[in-house]
C-alpha cells in the first residue's frame, strides 16, 4: 500500500552489496515494468495440474516453458526481491492480494 508508483518489495534476510536502487534501471524492468528473480532448484517437481487448474486456456508458451510445468522444480520465483511498477500491474497486484487470502 506505499504511496510510491514504483517499488521494491525487500525481505529483511535480504543483503544488497549495491544500491537496490539501480535495479530501477534494469533493462527488463524498463522494458516491462517488472523485475524477478530465479528460485532456487530444490528438486524435479511438476506443478502441470495446478497450473491448468487456474490459469484460462488457451495456456501461453511462455507458461509451457516455465520450470514448475516442465517438471524442472517446484519452486519458480524468489520472493525475497520483487521491483514493480504498481501502476503498470495494477492488475495483477490485485489479484495476488486476493490469492494471498
Amino acid at each position: 500500500m506505499s504511496s510510491f508508483r514504483e517499488a521494491i518489495f525487500i525481505d529483511a534476510d535480504s543483503f544488497f552489496l549495491v544500491d537496490p536502487t539501480t535495479l530501477f534501471e534494469d533493462e527488463g524492468y524498463r522494458k516491462t515494468g517488472a523485475l524477478f528473480f530465479k528460485d532456487r532448484n530444490v528438486s524435479p517437481e511438476s506443478k502441470r495440474a495446478w497450473i491448468k487448474s487456474i490459469l484460462p486456456a488457451p495456456i501461453s508458451t511462455n507458461v509451457k516453458h516455465n520450470r514448475m510445468w516442465t517438471g524442472e522444480s517446484g519452486h519458480m520465483q524468489e520472493s525475497g526481491v520483487i521491483v514493480v511498477d504498481k501502476w503498470r500491474h495494477f492488475i495483477p497486484m490485485l489479484l495476488a492480494t486476493r490469492l494471498n487470502g
